[in-house]
């Protein structure tokens, strides 16, 4: 007579059942890689349609490595109880004021900065008696979002837009609902072709707000993960990193 040792049996399936989830861990992984990734013969590929349309791009520029970003809440500087109630509107979409202080040194540009509430997420870049501070946040910048320093008789000028991140960029491990790059790339080319040769200098990931959102009285702005194309002729396009929308 056959008998069943339950005991055994239980041990094997559960041993069996971990061993399965390991394997199935391992494949999402595995599938999940695959598609963040873009092929060599990809971005091979895509080189050459660029090039039949004279555009020229070096194959080293083009971002390997897809990531999903999240959309992320922005609130308007200006807005701050820590931001100066004196400044003045150049225009609909940024502002102007003036206050004591150096930019002689990052640490002078971070004290001036700090008297107008801005304390964190920038990227700062000195010129002798000007400075540009760009809006970044972790490694993503908000494109088209700085703030322009000029040092003039013991007074700094301030000028430009600034935001206040209320949520910070998140990566997600799921590739299924965004473009890719190499396919942005291509739209592009439809774009800017030209009959005279154009390079790309430079293709950056980081954020973009949308014009009609750019008021200085409007208080929570919302900010889209983006592609951004950069030009041997001085122009920059934009495009939405998850749809592959062409924004600007």
């Amino acid at each position: 007579m056959f008998v069943i040792n339950w005991e055994k049996l239980k041990t094997f399936l559960i041993v069996l059942f971990a061993a399965l989830n390991v394997f199935l861990i391992a494949f999402i992984s595995f599938q999940n890689a695959k598609f963040s990734n873009i092929s060599d013969d990809t971005v091979d590929g895509t080189v050459k349609i660029l090039k039949s349309k004279n555009i020229n791009v070096d194959a080293d520029k083009i971002l390997r490595k897809q990531v999903n970003l999240n959309v992320i809440e922005l609130k308007n500087a200006v807005v701050s109880h820590l931001f100066p109630s004196e400044f003045n509107r150049v225009d609909e979409k940024t502002f102007y004021i003036e206050t004591e202080g150096s930019i002689k040194s990052e640490n002078d540009i971070k004290k001036v900065l700090k008297k107008i509430g801005i304390k964190d997420n920038t990227k700062i870049i000195t010129d002798g008696a000007k400075a540009t501070v760009y809006l970044q946040i972790k490694d993503y910048k908000v494109f088209d979002v700085s703030l322009k320093l000029i040092s003039e008789g013991g007074k700094v000028k301030i000028s430009g837009s600034w935001y206040f991140p209320e949520t910070k960029p998140k990566k997600s491990s799921d590739m299924s609902d965004i473009v890719s790059l190499t396919g942005v790339l291509i739209d592009f080319s439809n774009i800017a072709s030209s009959e005279n040769f154009i390079n790309i200098d430079k293709i950056e990931l980081g954020y973009y707000i949308s014009d009609s959102s750019r008021n200085i009285e409007k208080l929570n702005v919302t900010a889209a993960p983006c592609y951004k194309i950069s030009t041997s002729d001085g122009k920059n396009y934009y495009f939405n990193a998850r749809n592959g929308e062409f924004l600007k």
